[in-house]
């Protein structure tokens, strides 16, 4: 008779529970990973493909990632097994990529911003930039 009352209790405590499994990253360190992994394929296909174009890609894309994976002192495998739990999970994994958003807004917001101040500087008052390179001769 107990063992009834006791496993709805245990089924219950299980689906409730809101932490991750403890090999699997946590929400905010896979935040943080997954912004790592987007900046080295931004670096990558932005600057090192452009510009070496011969280089061999999949080579490159595994050493950014070790590289990646070194800095957030996790391994290749831990970032395999947390993303297939955030894919089988896509409630968790939409929290994390709400938050990538968020932060990539913020940072276009800013720049957006610093830019609109530069060009309301320069029409405001044209004297605070700089001289030309060649100054026309004093008569």
């Amino acid at each position: 008779m107990k063992i009834k009352q006791v496993i709805p209790f245990l089924i219950f405590l299980v689906a409730c529970s809101s932490g991750t499994p403890n090999d699997v990253l946590p929400r905010d360190k896979m935040q943080k990973v997954l912004w790592d992994v987007t900046l080295a394929g931004e670096y990558a296909n932005g600057y090192i493909f452009s510009k070496y174009y011969d280089l061999n890609r999949a080579a490159v894309n595994n050493e950014l990632l070790e590289r990646v994976f070194k800095s957030n002192g996790i391994t290749k495998k831990q970032f395999e097994k947390s993303l297939d739990y955030y894919r089988d999970h896509p409630q968790r994994l939409m929290t994390v990529l709400d938050s990538l958003y968020a932060q990539q807004k913020r940072i276009d917001d800013e720049r957006n911003e610093k830019t609109e101040k530069n060009k309301e500087i320069e029409e405001v008052n044209p004297s605070i930039l700089p001289p030309p390179v060649n100054p026309p001769p004093v008569q």
